[in-house]
Protein backbone atom coordinates (compact mmCIF):
# COMPACT_ATOMS: atom_id res chain seq x y z
CA UNK A 1 0.00 0.00 0.00
CA UNK A 2 1.50 3.21 -0.90
CA UNK A 3 1.20 6.12 1.17
CA UNK A 4 -0.16 9.76 -0.24
CA UNK A 5 1.35 12.57 2.33
CA UNK A 6 1.79 15.90 1.68
CA UNK A 7 4.90 15.76 4.25
CA UNK A 8 6.94 14.11 5.44
CA UNK A 9 6.18 11.75 8.97
CA UNK A 10 8.97 11.20 11.39
CA UNK A 11 9.17 8.49 14.37
CA UNK A 12 9.40 10.23 17.34
CA UNK A 13 8.79 9.22 21.42
CA UNK A 14 8.13 12.08 22.87
CA UNK A 15 5.58 13.20 25.80
CA UNK A 16 2.51 15.48 24.83
CA UNK A 17 -0.48 16.84 26.82
CA UNK A 18 -3.45 17.20 24.96
CA UNK A 19 -6.48 19.26 25.97
CA UNK A 20 -9.28 20.36 24.90
CA UNK A 21 -9.86 24.08 24.69
CA UNK A 22 -13.75 23.97 24.20
CA UNK A 23 -14.34 21.69 27.51
CA UNK A 24 -12.42 23.75 29.83
CA UNK A 25 -13.37 21.26 32.60
CA UNK A 26 -11.93 17.75 31.08
CA UNK A 27 -8.23 17.40 32.72
CA UNK A 28 -5.35 17.42 30.44
CA UNK A 29 -4.10 14.18 29.04
CA UNK A 30 -0.57 13.14 28.83
CA UNK A 31 0.71 10.65 26.00
CA UNK A 32 3.34 10.16 23.67
CA UNK A 33 3.75 10.58 20.55
CA UNK A 34 4.55 7.86 17.96
CA UNK A 35 4.65 9.83 14.92
CA UNK A 36 5.02 13.25 13.97
CA UNK A 37 5.06 15.91 10.94
CA UNK A 38 4.63 19.35 10.04
CA UNK A 39 0.27 18.33 9.51
CA UNK A 40 0.09 16.33 12.14
CA UNK A 41 0.64 13.76 15.17
CA UNK A 42 -0.20 10.23 16.12
CA UNK A 43 -0.53 10.14 20.21
CA UNK A 44 -0.71 6.95 21.69
CA UNK A 45 -1.65 6.14 25.30
CA UNK A 46 -5.02 8.64 24.40
CA UNK A 47 -8.72 7.11 25.22
CA UNK A 48 -11.26 7.32 22.74
CA UNK A 49 -12.26 10.65 21.56
CA UNK A 50 -14.86 11.83 18.87
CA UNK A 51 -13.52 12.37 15.47
CA UNK A 52 -13.43 15.58 14.62
CA UNK A 53 -12.91 17.07 18.41
CA UNK A 54 -10.97 20.10 18.35
CA UNK A 55 -7.64 19.53 21.09
CA UNK A 56 -4.77 21.43 21.89
CA UNK A 57 -1.37 19.90 21.82
CA UNK A 58 1.56 20.26 23.56
CA UNK A 59 4.95 18.70 22.78
CA UNK A 60 7.99 18.17 24.58
CA UNK A 61 11.22 18.73 22.65
CA UNK A 62 14.71 17.86 23.80
CA UNK A 63 17.65 19.68 22.68
CA UNK A 64 20.94 20.16 23.14
CA UNK A 65 22.58 23.62 23.57
CA UNK A 66 26.69 23.14 23.85
CA UNK A 67 27.05 20.82 26.55
CA UNK A 68 23.32 21.37 28.36
CA UNK A 69 20.56 19.51 27.45
CA UNK A 70 17.04 21.96 27.20
CA UNK A 71 13.42 21.12 26.49
CA UNK A 72 11.15 23.55 24.03
CA UNK A 73 7.69 22.54 24.03
CA UNK A 74 5.62 22.91 20.49
CA UNK A 75 2.45 24.16 21.13
CA UNK A 76 -0.79 24.16 18.44
CA UNK A 77 -3.69 23.35 17.94
CA UNK A 78 -5.80 20.95 15.61
CA UNK A 79 -8.67 17.87 15.08
CA UNK A 80 -9.12 14.66 15.84
CA UNK A 81 -9.19 12.88 12.28
CA UNK A 82 -8.58 8.90 12.87
CA UNK A 83 -9.03 7.00 16.03
CA UNK A 84 -7.75 3.82 16.66
CA UNK A 85 -7.50 1.37 19.94
CA UNK A 86 -3.57 2.64 20.81
CA UNK A 87 -4.01 6.13 20.19
CA UNK A 88 -5.78 9.31 17.92
CA UNK A 89 -4.42 10.78 14.87
CA UNK A 90 -4.47 15.16 15.18
CA UNK A 91 -4.58 17.09 12.00
CA UNK A 92 -2.85 20.46 12.94
CA UNK A 93 -4.82 23.80 11.95
CA UNK A 94 -1.72 26.00 11.35
CA UNK A 95 1.73 26.63 12.30
CA UNK A 96 2.94 25.12 16.02
CA UNK A 97 4.41 27.79 18.06
CA UNK A 98 7.44 27.32 19.86
CA UNK A 99 8.15 28.45 23.26
CA UNK A 100 11.16 28.98 24.52
CA UNK A 101 13.43 26.48 25.90
CA UNK A 102 13.66 25.12 29.69
CA UNK A 103 16.65 23.78 30.81
CA UNK A 104 16.41 20.32 32.36
CA UNK A 105 17.38 19.94 35.95
CA UNK A 106 19.37 16.73 36.90
CA UNK A 107 16.58 14.57 38.09
CA UNK A 108 14.28 15.03 35.38
CA UNK A 109 15.24 12.22 32.22
CA UNK A 110 16.06 13.81 28.98
CA UNK A 111 14.15 12.68 26.18
CA UNK A 112 15.42 10.83 23.59
CA UNK A 113 13.69 10.73 19.86
CA UNK A 114 14.01 6.57 19.15
CA UNK A 115 14.36 6.93 15.52
CA UNK A 116 14.00 9.32 12.73
CA UNK A 117 12.11 8.09 9.18
CA UNK A 118 14.96 7.80 6.14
Amino acid sequence: MTEHRATKRFNLNLEATLSFPSNESTEPLSCHTRNMSSSGVFLEQVQPLRQGAEVAVEVLVPLRCSSRQVCTTLSTTGRVVRCERDGVAIQFHGQAKINQALGLQRSQPALKAVSLAG
